[in-house]
């Protein structure tokens, strides 16, 4: 229980800095212009946060985006893990992505301990940035078959989602995103009612390489799931000019079914080549 507290009062306390650098957007502007904001060299990761990022991938760009989730189970071993979350993104217009989400490899806690093994099936997708303007940014976007990365139930699979995402700079180091979606699932015994997610999500640079994330997120009930919010924190790291790394932690305030309420995530945000390689 203790190590619930300490997880939720660090990531309040991400929030609360957050929230300081908003006081400190007021500064004089002599002082503001000493800052310099630190350029991504992975510009536009979704990566790591669940709340959609509000950027698309530049035109004839591509770029790749992995990684791993899991919780734990209140009986031992684990409730849920998915691996490996890829996406593909490239830029097919102006303002304008596809997406492509690879098959997704989950391995859940069964009854009495057994192992269930479902796998998802591929999803397609695009966003497009509908309104980009100095210090905020929209984007929509939608897909068949979206991945879902947390509490899968190993009967239900998504079938459509959609998604608006909104961009704020707070300042020159930091950034707000807030994203509203629905998403649509099937089950063996026919279809299920919608679930409406969205969160925010704060990110701050800490230098030219190294930034901290933070997220709330939050999801409607759906079929044998109940509704859930979720906090997460996240450090981002680039490697080199084309690879980023993330590494995060987090809770479920009302953790599904056997799993626990603590989670693991970890991937990489890579861009192969600066443009679609021959």
């Amino acid at each position: 229980m203790k190590s619930k507290h300490h997880i939720v009062a660090a990531i309040l306390l991400a929030l609360i800095a957050g929230t300081g650098s908003m006081a400190r957007a007021g500064a004089p502007e002599a002082n503001a212009a000493m800052i310099v904001p630190p350029a991504p060299p992975v510009p536009c990761a979704d990566r790591p946060t669940t709340v959609e990022r509000p950027c698309v991938v530049p035109r004839t760009r591509l770029m790749v985006e992995t990684g791993y989730y899991q919780n734990a189970s209140k009986v031992g071993s684990t409730a849920l893990a998915g691996y490996p979350l890829t996406r593909l993104r490239v830029g097919v217009a102006n303002r304008l992505e596809a997406v492509v989400d690879a098959p997704v490899q989950y391995a859940e806690s069964g009854y009495a301990g057994a192992g269930l093994y479902p796998r998802s099936s591929f999803g397609f997708g695009a966003k497009w940035l509908s309104l980009r303007s100095p210090g905020v940014q929209y984007t929509l976007s939608a897909e068949a078959s979206p991945p879902i990365e947390r509490y899968v139930p190993n009967s239900m699979r998504s079938r459509y989602g959609v998604a608006i995402a909104a961009g704020l700079s707070l300042d020159a180091l930091t950034a707000l995103n807030v994203s509203l979606g629905v998403t649509s699932f099937a089950e063996h015994t026919g279809h299920r009612p919608p679930r409406l997610r969205g969160g925010f999500a704060l990110r701050r640079s800490l230098s030219a390489g190294t930034a901290i994330l933070s997220e709330l997120t939050f999801r409607s009930p759906a079929a044998k799931t109940n509704a859930q919010t979720s906090a997460a924190l996240y450090l981002q790291q680039s490697l080199s000019t084309n690879t980023l790394f993330d590494i995060g932690i987090g809770t479920a305030f009302n953790a599904a079914g056997d799993s626990k309420a603590h989670f693991l995530s970890f991937g990489f945000a890579v861009r192969p080549c600066a443009r679609i390689c021959p």
